[in-house]
């Protein structure tokens, strides 16, 4: 859609400005921005955690979470959080965990639509794909 894509500026300033800074736990996937929301999958304790941000301000409006078992074997033992980044599409949000649980969830709230055990696949480090 037209409306869908970023317009950059005529000019960019000299020095950016940081507007907010949120500490979100561990992991390597970059966050996935759409619209006003900012989907961040990372790890906090036993936990891999989904949290929904106002890209605006920085405040969570929703996060949840699922208990998942750490890869700590070489060469993940210093990357203990997920490394697929979250693929957001047609108000879903698809996640692949460290330990490769695949979830659906629901954009808007973040519950569950479904999950999906660890496959026989290998674990890589790129975002799904949707078809």
């Amino acid at each position: 859609m037209e409306s869908d894509r970023v317009t950059p500026p005529a000019t960019w300033p000299r020095e950016l400005a940081q507007k907010w800074k949120k500490s979100v736990g561990d992991g390597d996937a970059t966050p996935a921005l759409v619209g006003d929301r900012l989907y961040v999958f990372s790890r906090q304790g036993a936990d891999e955690v989904l949290t929904c941000l106002n890209s605006a301000d920085g405040n969570e409006i929703w996060k949840k979470s699922y208990p998942a078992t750490a890869t700590v074997g070489r060469p993940a033992q210093d990357h203990p959080g997920p490394r697929s980044s979250p693929a957001v599409a047609d108000g879903k949000v698809i996640t692949l965990g460290v330990a490769g649980i695949l979830t659906c969830w629901d954009a808007s709230n973040g519950n569950v639509l479904w999950k999906r055990p660890k496959s026989k696949a290998r674990q890589h480090s790129s975002p799904p794909a949707r078809h």
